[in-house]
C-alpha cells in the first residue's frame, strides 16, 4: 500500500493539489479527445495487465474503465458497444490515436538524440 508523504497530505489540505478539489466528487481533469480514444488507449492498457489491483489481481473491465471514466470527467454509456464497432471498421482497423501516441512518442525520442 502506498501512503502519501506528509509533504504530499500537507499540500493536500492546504488546497494545493488543484486536481483534487477539496470537497468535490471529481477532478478537474477532462478527456480531449474523442470516446472511442478513450476506449481503445485504456481498454489496451486494461488488456497488457499493466494495471493491478488488490492482491496483485487484474482490475474488471468495467471497474478499469469506469474509474478512468470518473477521473477523467467523461461520460460513456455503452463503452463495450463502442468498442466493437471499432473492432469491427472494415477501412483502417488500427487506431488511430493510438498510432498517433506511437509517433508523438518517437518524436520526443529522436529529439533527445
Amino acid at each position: 500500500m502506498i501512503v502519501p508523504t506528509g509533504k504530499e497530505l500537507s499540500a493536500y489540505h492546504k488546497g494545493q493539489l488543484s486536481l483534487f478539489p477539496k470537497e468535490s466528487g471529481n477532478t478537474f481533469l477532462k478527456w480531449n479527445r474523442d470516446k472511442i480514444s478513450f476506449v481503445e488507449l485504456f481498454i489496451s492498457v486494461h488488456e497488457s495487465k499493466a494495471i493491478l489491483g488488490k492482491n496483485d489481481q487484474q482490475v474488471s473491465k468495467k471497474d478499469f474503465i469506469e474509474l478512468l471514466m470518473w477521473f477523467f470527467n467523461i461520460r460513456i454509456v455503452q463503452w463495450s458497444r463502442l468498442l466493437n464497432s471499432a473492432m469491427d471498421r472494415k477501412v483502417k482497423r488500427e487506431s488511430a490515436y493510438l498510432l498517433e501516441l506511437c509517433q508523438v512518442y518517437n518524436e520526443i525520442v529522436n529529439k533527445r538524440l
